[in-house]
């Protein structure tokens, strides 16, 4: 499974200078090294995991959970959000909407996510 980690105070994604773990009940947890000392962190409450759903957008952006993509051309429904529910990724028109849609591989594409750019889904 492939994942990006977004760290919810810091407001940006965390990138290779981390080693995080995901633990079975899905604790996620932070661990470093300094001089063969481990180090272990609880960061469960710091973080945001996204799931990478193996599809891309048309112009070959990979699409995560949490990704805004546009599908005005193929569904008239404009800009929908990347959500992982019921053991499936599906497309939502809003946060508290109910209508899903699943993520197939129609012409879409991705225009940002709803951790930098929430403000997309506010525009319609």
């Amino acid at each position: 499974m492939r994942y990006k980690v977004w760290h919810i105070e810091q407001k940006q994604w965390i990138h290779d200078e981390l080693e995080i773990y995901i633990s079975p009940d899905g604790e996620v947890v932070e661990y470093y090294s300094h001089a063969y000392e481990l180090y272990k962190k609880d960061i469960s409450h710091k973080v945001q995991i996204v799931r990478f759903t193996g599809l891309k957008d048309k112009n070959g952006t990979e699409i995560y959970e949490g990704d805004i993509v546009d599908c005005t051309a193929r569904l008239d429904r404009g800009k929908l959000l990347v959500v992982f529910e019921d053991g499936e990724f599906r497309l939502k028109q809003q946060l508290d909407s109910y209508g899903h849609y699943a993520v197939r591989n129609f012409r879409k594409e991705v225009i940002g996510n709803i951790y930098e750019h929430p403000h997309l889904l506010m525009e319609e």
